[in-house]
């Protein structure tokens, strides 16, 4: 089973922005806010104390303790802080739409737009964001099934759906530019996601046909994959 490494900083080297891993102060990640190094009276040169000021994920009211310079402190990862941060530019997106219609409600004289578009493209082949094809589709399906409507599967190197809420359309299209991929079983979709998870305890449990994988994999610690006639 894979582990999160993560980096470590003394406490003499800690600076402002950087994040602790959960449990290391306090239970959760939390982010530098403050620091002070200090030489207690009647230490020795070496004995640098710090003063630091935290606030852990999800918390209001910030943390304060001393440690010693000396202190080894490991820092948050990336996977650490990956929900976080998607929750955070999730919040701050809304929150621009909200903030454009309060502007657009204050400013009277600004002529209002026909429409407003919002629209998410994913598994694109110009960029990568860790979704691939079947994935995607999948994301596509799976929207279009709990609003009640009908992807748009017209195209063969895309699959997209469209809802409006009174003049705002929202758009969800997904690539796939080597043509419809097969939909993932559900095998494959929860391998998908436990192999992407560092947190899963089954993180490394593979199925035949994970997208995350350019071969069919085994489990990890089973040796080489098993065919599709001996599963």
């Amino acid at each position: 089973m894979n582990e999160t490494v993560r980096k470590q900083k003394s406490g003499d080297q800690l600076a402002v922005g950087d994040w602790l891993a959960p449990g290391e102060l306090v239970d959760g990640a939390a982010q530098v806010l403050h620091v002070l190094k200090y030489l207690p009276k009647d230490t020795i040169a070496e004995d640098i104390h710090v003063h630091l000021v935290v606030r852990e994920l999800g918390h209001v009211a910030p943390y304060a303790d001393v440690v010693s310079g000396r202190w080894l402190a490991e820092l948050a990862s990336d996977e650490d802080l990956a929900g976080y941060r998607e929750a955070a530019r999730r919040a701050e997106s809304i929150a621009d739409i909200r903030r454009f219609a309060d502007w657009m409600e204050a400013n009277p004289w600004v002529m209002l737009p026909h429409g407003v578009r919002a629209w998410q493209q994913i598994a694109s082949p110009a960029f990568s964001d860790g979704i691939s094809p079947a994935e995607g589709l999948a994301k596509v399906r799976e929207l279009a099934a709990k609003l009640g409507v009908e992807a748009d599967e017209s195209a063969d190197d895309r699959t997209e759906v469209e809802f409006r809420i009174g003049m705002v359309e929202y758009q969800l299209l997904t690539w796939h530019k080597d043509g419809r991929p097969a939909e993932l079983s559900p095998e494959t979709a929860e391998c998908s996601a436990a192999c992407k998870d560092p947190n899963r305890p089954d993180r490394g449990v593979h199925f035949l046909g994970c997208p995350n994988h350019a071969a069919p994999m085994a489990t990890a610690d089973s040796g080489p994959a098993e065919s599709e006639a001996g599963r």
